[in-house]
């Protein structure tokens, strides 16, 4: 004689999945700020780091060579530039024959981030000196940025760089 037998559901129900459901919803939303500012602040210090080493490179190339070494820089109006040149006059260009590296080879101010202002300009350029690789009466500072959050790139007049925040703060970097 068959056995009457009950199967059991396994699984869960429909509202225990909804409630899940609007659980993971309400964390997934509760995340996103924290993590959009973080994927901000990460990109901008990322910029920050390529440009030091921009600088890092201009300074160098005036120690091997023996030769000065100017960084010309444009901001505010038109995209922003930047070129290691031999020359004081060499204009902001990627085609310029006296320009040795521009800011578009090295992946310089991509995507929102970019340089909102320079104490240097093309008429009083940085200088690293021949040999030495300082920048004595060329001290200064360039200011990049992607919105509310900014870094601040300080080089002194023995060719140190340091960044600091002029506003709001960003992760693993030091207030000005």
């Amino acid at each position: 004689m068959p056995e009457n037998r009950k199967c059991s559901a396994a699984g869960f129900s429909l509202p225990e999945l909804l409630i899940t459901l609007m659980v993971l919803v309400l964390i997934t939303q509760l995340a996103m700020p924290p993590l959009t500012r973080w994927q901000q602040e990460n990109a901008l210090r990322t910029q920050a780091q390529r440009l030091s080493l921009f600088l890092r490179d201009a300074q160098q190339l005036a120690i091997t060579l023996n030769k000065p070494v100017y960084v010309i820089s444009r901001a505010g109006n038109g995209p922003a530039c930047l070129v290691i040149a031999y020359a004081a006059n060499c204009p902001c260009t990627t085609q310029a024959p006296c320009s040795v590296r521009h800011s578009q080879e090295a992946q310089l101010f991509r995507g929102r981030v970019a340089l909102l202002g320079s104490t240097y300009t093309p008429v009083k350029p940085l200088l690293f000196q021949a040999l030495s690789g300082l920048s004595f009466g060329h001290a200064g500072s360039f200011v990049i940025g992607n919105g509310s959050m900014q870094i601040k790139l300080i080089l002194n007049n023995l060719g140190r760089i340091r960044l600091c925040t002029p506003a709001d703060p960003v992760t693993a970097i030091v207030s000005c």
